[in-house]
């Protein structure tokens, strides 16, 4: 009985770990966008989720996000984007 409710406690103790988002999210930014539109949205973020660590780069360059490893990239355009 014993080995049951240690495999139950592991079990549940993975399901947990699995239902809360933790690890590195790197994130690439417009400059613009970091300062003002990011500033408060990603304390709260990271408030609420405390496993999670974000690397942002704010940058206005051109990025390729898959060959330098971002997760995700949040970029605002008022014209039409430059093709490679």
């Amino acid at each position: 009985m014993a080995m049951l409710r240690s495999s139950e406690l592991a079990e549940e103790a993975m399901r947990q770990r699995l239902a809360e988002p933790s690890g590195v999210i790197r994130v690439t930014t417009a400059a613009d966008i970091a300062q003002f539109a990011l500033r408060h949205v990603l304390p709260t973020f990271l408030s609420d989720h405390p496993k999670v660590r974000i690397d942002e780069t704010a940058t206005d360059r051109i990025v390729d996000i898959v060959g330098e490893g971002f997760d995700l990239a949040i970029r605002g355009h008022v014209g039409q984007l430059q093709g490679p």
